[in-house]
Parts: C-alpha cells; structure tokens; sequence
C-alpha cells in the first residue's frame, strides 16, 4: 500500500469583490499545489471558510470597505486583497490594517497583472504560507486508490479541526 500525507480537506466559499482577471484561481491552485487540501463549494453554508478575493482599483481603505459589505457573514473569512502591478517587488502596506469586521481571520496581500496575473514573488508566496500556517495543516494518511484512510490518526486530526474552527 503506498500511502502519503496530506492536509485536512477544507471547503471553501470563493467571493470576488471586483474584477480579478481570474487571478483568484490562480491563487488557489498555488494554495493547492502541494497538498489539495481545499475544495470549493457551491454555497457558503457548505464551507469551512469563505475566501474573498479583494482587487484594488482606488483606494486600498475604499475598496477593502466595500468589499467587506460584499462577504457573506457567519463563517470565518480570509481576505486576499490583490494589488494591480507588473512589478514582483511593489512594496504595499499591510491591508490587514484596514479590516473592521471580527470574522475575517486572516488578511493577505497579493500582487497580479492584467496579463501576467498572479506575479510570482516572495510576496504571493508568503500569503499562501500564511494561509497553510493558519490553518496548521495537519498530516493525514491518504492512499492514492482508496482516498483519505478511516483510521485513528486521520480521525484525531480531524477532529482536532473541527474543535479549533467549531465545525
């Protein structure tokens, strides 16, 4: 049996505040490229958490403001506020700052283009590490025919997420 580790499967909500040149699924398959551990869902009451893609066109505050009014609330949220420049090494103020509502646990920044898309920077790199650290992604066992295996360890895994996120 060959078996490997992966992260615990967390769903997910997606809300776009603004036009983000498709740069939110970029995002998540970054998110996603090593361990799979969020699948998307159709509806907010199916999530674990809603991540809300936030492109800045004016104002980071304004538009960090009116997104807000946008997310569905009574779930955890994570705010990715995307940043328009071609440069990787653009040099933004942390939005977190600007975030008033309590269910927003974790605000990132990321830099896109209108046609390169998500950069590839230190920046976007580090908003997926704090996404992954936030949600302590835990190992599981995980065989490639049969799926996530019933097994103790899995089990306490598991539940250990739930209990931290009150799922």
């Amino acid at each position: 049996m060959i078996e490997h580790k992966v992260a615990h499967n967390m769903k997910y909500y997606t809300v776009e505040t603004g036009n983000t040149l498709d740069s939110h699924i970029q995002f998540m398959r970054r998110l996603n490229n090593t361990t799979r551990c969020f699948t998307e869902v159709k509806s907010p009451v199916e999530s674990d958490v809603i991540m809300a893609f936030c492109p800045t066109v004016s104002r980071a505050g304004t538009d960090i403001e009116a997104a807000l009014q946008q997310i569905p609330m009574g779930k955890d949220v994570i705010l990715v506020v995307l940043h328009h420049t071609f440069n990787p090494d653009y040099t933004v103020p942390y939005s977190s700052r600007l975030v008033t509502r309590s269910d927003v646990i974790l605000t990132v920044d990321c830099l896109f283009h209108e046609r390169l898309g998500l950069l590839d920077c230190p920046r976007n790199d580090a908003a997926v590490r704090n996404i992954r650290q936030k949600f302590d992604t835990v190992d599981c066992l995980f065989h490639e025919s049969q799926g996530l295996l019933d097994c103790p360890h899995n089990d306490t895994a598991v539940r250990n997420i739930r209990q931290k996120f009150d799922i």
